[in-house]
């Protein structure tokens, strides 16, 4: 879709919109609320037939549906441009619409349309009507058409809609609300133009996509580009999204890197783009020729948008070699571009690339391409991506990653010539990548020269599916590949002045000027200033006077060189001498510099591959000197209404000055002063201001370097939009005056430009009035702009077009408002709001931890919290309502807790979850063996719940012992076979489990048995008695045997052992191999030959300080007493020679 900016002569800054909106209607109502009925351009030889279709489509995403009828649309045209105007081509998808729906007037050039599908009535609200469609596939409704039309060349007959404010058209659609069927009103996109002799230059601009950092490249192609001479247009953009960088000529003959310039002023940046053919020569290219290519780095952060366009307010010119007079702009139209950055937080497949280390022309590398931590499991992956095809041409691919099952070369589809590679795989089997590797490598080699290439993932279109799921799309991070690019060749224009009648020469010389084996270049000067006397060729190889051409009263040379041989100047050497004599007034000035007409600069060198190098100028400056006096620059600014803007004063030429008086003039109207700021450069200035008029007075001797900034005038901005002068008087004359007696003022005046824009006023914000209710309102007034006014409202997707008040807003999220008005270029400017929410009143609700049925009440209990509520309750899962709290529960799943604040009606929910009681696993472990290798074993309860409410308690049902203080552990030792039981138990609902090990005796015993088996041997006097262990059930060597007397004393290893004294023996059996051993005891008592001994006190046995000794009796049995030695012993006293009696005394 078009903007026709070239004829008639209109202008519009509007991003992607038509050139003219008009707003028929008799309210304010949003363009992209309405049909919008377009009338398209034809191009005819005068005198021939031919027609223009007009469709209807909508800016909204869906096209507009259920129109009923359009009526009253007035059209227009010129009766001497046209012959039987007529309709044809009619849609028979607008029911009803016929030839009977136009009254067509010749000989007044008018024609009224009246179509009435469905009448508006009480049955007919609803519809259903005729829908249309979305503006980007208007529907063609009907062909306006003419058996001749006649005009000059190039020159547009416009069949246009006239309808006065007053009397709009009338657009009827069917509403789903009960308001019947309103009167919505139409957008009409005019004039059709029926062009003359010529089609308009098409130039379309690319819509291109990035992220912040990445370089991006726009192509702008040509149509109709026929017989074409020269073009000169601007191209702007929003300068915090995109940085001019570099261009890089497309497919025009003649165009060179010079003939673009990035600009860069206070009004935003620009790039300039001025190209000429070889004199006399008209060059026609085929349609969807690149014309160029324009870089960009993206400085905005992600989700930015900017639109490419036309500067209409710059100098737009396009001629060609069939115009009838010299110099005539053709018409033309431009299709905008664009440039958008990725999404903040993008949830597709990460894809990373790498352009490695910089390139020279010639060079081969590969861009790696690598995933990020989100390659999992992907079934379907298919994208594209782009390179500048001017700088790079595609080798192949290559790297497959083998986890990528069947991605291989046919998985790519290359389309080099316009910078396209398309990657499309299928599983299965599904792949998986690591973060940072490698998918596969895209290489190239570097053909071109001009700047760096963009090594881009297209967003869109892309298939990535993860186990055949929805599409997720990319996540790309791009690259750029930079190309080192040779030295251009250095020309360096000289400078020089002299006074009106004598002449100066300037020199022309080169830098870096190595291996060339092409060279030209265009000059310029202001011929009205300074008259070329002559020129020469010098320290050029090959060259002379005869590569020059020169235009003397065009102040235009050019240079042109193609040999045969590399070329090689020094640094610094003047190929070139020019000779001027001014022609203008003292203080005039003229740069001398390069242009690109009509030899536009060029350096081709031997190592370049046949591509242009450059050539970096450095512009001259031409002047007439002063004979007395000096120069008054007024500056030229721009700012916005209701601003304040200063406009900066300047000197030339102040070297012998001693006084001055001026005076300064504007429209106080318009302007109006606020203050003087006085850099303090020549002291003593004076200033008077009156009523728009500043005289200006100074005396002293203060000479000052060109261009110095003497003082600033400062303004409020009153009226716009448009410019006022802001001039040097001429009345009263000004007066200057020098060392060497009177002087002249030389002066250049300036002017403000005045923008306008819209200032907020009776700006009201109603906070919503609860949590997650959108009743919020905005309402606000603006100064600014031209009457009628409307405006755009969108909150979260949701558009709304009530004029100056939106409703139903949400708290918290940005409400964007557009103004827009009636103007031409529509003013458009865009607000940003925040609703609050009322907080004082608003409820909140806290229904506390989730919570588990117990295993001891059967019951649960909840403990919501209420702020700012005075109404509360509980919905169980079964839907019932309890108004208790805390609330004791049997039902499991969702309990909401509700707030209510009865007084704003603000309702806060909670959920807390009720789990039903869950009883803890108990695990008491494997079956365990009790052997003789250790006197205590380990019990395994580690399969059991874990966590802080969980308590453990082991008990013995059988046989074993615990360890004291190892009962609550979940691994208790034991110190015997027999069977063990742990109790797991959550403390917080008494749920618990219990659990059983068996722990087995697997202890082998040796055999342990003395005299097989008796418990006594009986021993005689004055002998000895042998107790043997019992071998025949033990195995050898593997038991040891050990035997201990009745004081625990080791005796012997032996087998068998003698003994002579009476008392208990003790024989340990030890297996050495399983650790196991056995005990026996054996008691030898005395035989029948033994005497037995009693005793007995012969009274008290207490020895006091009355009973001094006791007399102790003892009888001996079993012998004879004449066979008998009697022998005592005590740790007392005997009386001394009855110690060796029966009856002693102690």
């Amino acid at each position: 879709m078009f903007q026709k900016l070239g004829y008639p002569k209109l202008k519009n800054n509007m991003k992607n919109f038509f050139l003219s909106l008009v707003f028929l209607l008799g309210f304010s109502l949003s363009a992209f609320a309405q049909p919008v009925m377009t009338l398209n351009d034809v191009t005819v030889n005068s005198g021939q037939a031919g027609c223009i279709t007009v469709t209807i489509g909508s800016f909204a995403p869906l096209g507009i549906p259920n129109i009923f009828s359009i009526e009253n649309v007035q059209f227009s045209w010129n009766p001497a441009n046209f012959t039987n105007i007529n309709i044809q081509n009619i849609n028979p998808a607008v029911l009803g619409l016929d030839v009977g729906d136009f009254n067509i007037n010749q000989g007044a050039g008018t024609m009224l349309m009246d179509w009435v599908y469905l009448e508006c009535t009480a049955e007919n609200d609803m519809g259903p009507g005729i829908d249309f469609p979305n503006i980007n596939s208007a529907m063609p409704v009907f062909d306006i058409c003419f058996d001749a039309a006649v005009g000059d060349y190039g020159t547009c007959a416009p069949i246009e809609i006239v309808n006065p404010a007053n009397d709009p058209p009338v657009v009827h659609r069917a509403f789903t609300f009960n308001v019947g069927c309103p009167n919505i009103g139409m957008v009409i996109n005019q004039p059709g133009c029926v062009y003359f002799d010529v089609s308009p230059l098409q130039i379309v601009a690319s819509q291109e996509t990035g992220n912040t950092g990445d370089l991006v490249c726009v192509d702008f192609t040509v149509n109709n580009f026929t017989d074409l001479q020269s073009t000169q247009f601007d191209i702007t953009w929003d300068p915090a999204v995109l940085q001019c960088v570099n261009q890089i000529p497309g497919d025009i003959p003649n165009l060179t890197n010079s003939n673009f310039n990035c600009l860069s002023s206070g009004d935003g940046d620009a790039l300039r783009v001025s190209w000429a053919s070889l004199p006399d020569q008209g060059v026609t290219v085929d349609d969807g020729t690149l014309f160029f290519t324009a870089c960009f780095d993206i400085i905005a952060p992600c989700e930015s948008f900017t639109s490419l366009d036309i500067d209409l307010d710059a100098l737009v010119e396009i001629t060609n070699i069939t115009s009838p007079e010299e110099g005539f702009s053709i018409p033309y139209q431009y299709t905008s571009g664009s440039v958008t950055t990725g999404d903040c937080d993008p949830i597709g497949l990460q894809l990373f690339a790498d352009c490695g280390a910089p390139v020279n022309i010639n060079d081969e590398f590969c861009v790696n391409v690598t995933v990020g931590d989100n390659f999992f499991a992907i079934t379907d992956m298919s994208f594209l991506m782009e390179w500048n095809e001017q700088i790079l041409t595609y080798t192949g691919v290559q790297n497959f990653n083998s986890s990528v099952v069947n991605l291989n070369e046919s998985s790519f589809t290359a389309n080099p010539d316009n910078g396209f590679l398309e990657v499309e795989w299928e599983g299965p089997p599904p792949a998986s990548i690591s973060e940072g590797e490698t998918l596969f490598e895209v290489c190239f080699q570097v053909t071109g020269l001009g700047g760096n290439s963009p090594f881009t993932f297209a967003p869109s279109p892309s298939n990535v599916q993860s186990m055949d799921g929805p599409n997720i799309g990319i996540a790309p991070n791009n690259c750029q590949v930079e190309v080192i690019q040779p030295e251009g060749v250095g020309l360096t224009l000289g400078g020089g002045s002299a006074a009106t009648g004598e002449e100066f020469c300037v020199d022309v010389a080169v830098a870096n000027f190595d291996s060339i084996t092409s060279f030209q270049y265009s000059l310029t000067w202001d011929p009205a200033l300074f008259q070329l006397n002559s020129f020469s060729v010098m320290n050029f190889p090959g060259a002379s006077d005869a590569n020059v051409t020169a235009s003397i009263p065009g102040g235009l040379i050019f240079f042109d060189y193609d040999g045969t041989e590399p070329i090689t100047i020094p640094d610094g050497t003047s190929i070139l001498q020019l000779c001027f004599e001014p022609l203008g007034s003292p203080g005039t000035c003229s740069p001398l510099e390069m242009i690109t007409v009509p030899l536009a600069p060029e350096a081709i060198s031997a190592a370049s591959n046949g591509e242009d190098v450059g050539i970096i100028d450095t512009p001259g400056e031409l002047c007439t000197l002063f004979p007395e006096g000096f120069g008054v620059y007024v500056d030229t600014i721009s700012g916005l209404w209701l601003d304040t803007a200063c406009v900066e004063v300047s000197v030339e030429s102040f070297d012998n000055i001693t006084d001055f008086a001026f005076r300064l003039t504007w429209d106080p109207t318009i302007l109006d002063f606020v203050n003087i700021n006085d850099p303090g450069v020549l002291t003593g200035m004076t200033f008077n201001e009156s009523g728009g008029v500043l005289s200006v007075g100074w005396n002293g001797f203060e000479p000052l370097p060109d261009e110095t900034v003497i003082f600033e005038i400062c303004y409020e901005l009153l009226e716009a939009p448009g410019c006022t002068a802001v001039s040097v008087s001429e009345s009263p004359e000004p007066v200057v005056n020098t060392t060497n007696g009177q002087g002249s003022l030389v002066y250049e005046n300036g002017e403000v430009c005045i923008e306008d824009r819209y200032i907020i006023t009776d700006l009201v914000i109603s906070p919503t009035t609860c949590p997650d209710v959108c009743d919020g309102i905005i309402t606000f007034s603006v100064v600014g702009g031209e009457e009628q006014l409307g405006t755009t409202w969108e909150q979260n997707g949701q558009q709304q077009f009530n004029p100056f008040f939106a409703t139903n807003l949400c708290a918290g999220d940005t409400v964007f408002v557009t103004v827009f008005d009636n103007s031409q270029p529509i003013l458009l400017e865009t607000f940003a709001f925040v609703v609050p929410m009322d907080t004082l009143n608003v409820p909140d609700a806290d229904a506390g931890e989730d919570v588990t049925i117990s295993c001891n009440t059967f019951l649960a209990q909840l403990n919501g919290t209420a702020t700012n509520g005075d109404s509360f309750y509980w919905t169980t899962p079964n839907g019932i309502t309890n108004p208790s709290n805390p609330l004791f529960t049997t039902e499991t799943g969702p309990h909401v807790f509700t707030v209510e604040n009865t007084l704003t009606g603000c309702i806060a929910t909670d959920t807390a979850i009720v789990f039903p009681a869950t009883f803890p696993v108990a695990e008491a472990g494997e079956d365990l063996s009790y052997t003789c290798l250790s006197d205590t074993l380990m019990l395994d309860g580690t399969g059991s719940a874990v966590g802080d409410t969980i308590a453990y308690s082991w008990s013995v049902v059988e046989g074993g012992d615990i360890v004291s203080g190892d009962e609550s552990l979940l691994m208790p030792r034991v110190t015997g076979p027999g069977t063990y039981v742990i109790s797991v138990e959550n403390i917080l609902n008494q749920c618990s489990g219990t659990d059983t090990v068996v722990v087995v005796d697997d202890r082998t015993l040796p055999e342990a048995l003395i005299n097989g088996g008796a418990e006594t041997v009986t021993l005689a006097c004055d002998t000895s008695i042998t107790l043997s262990a019992a071998t025949e059930n033990n195995p050898p060597v593997i038991v040891e045997y050990t035997w201990f007397d009745f004081e625990n004393t080791l005796i012997s290893n032996m087998a068998s052992i003698p003994v002579s004294e009476l008392g208990t023996y003790y024989l340990v059996a030890f297996n050495s191999l399983t650790g196991c051993e056995a005990q026996d005891t054996i008691e030898v008592v005395p035989n029948e030959d033994f005497p037995v001994i009693t005793t007995t006190p012969a009274g008290d046995t207490s020895l006091t300080c009355l009973v001094d000794s006791i007399q102790i009796l003892a009888e001996v049995d079993g012998a004879l007493p004449e066979n008998l030695v009697f022998t005592w012993t005590t740790t007392g006293q005997f009386v001394p020679g009855t110690e060796t009696t029966l009856t002693p005394i102690a």
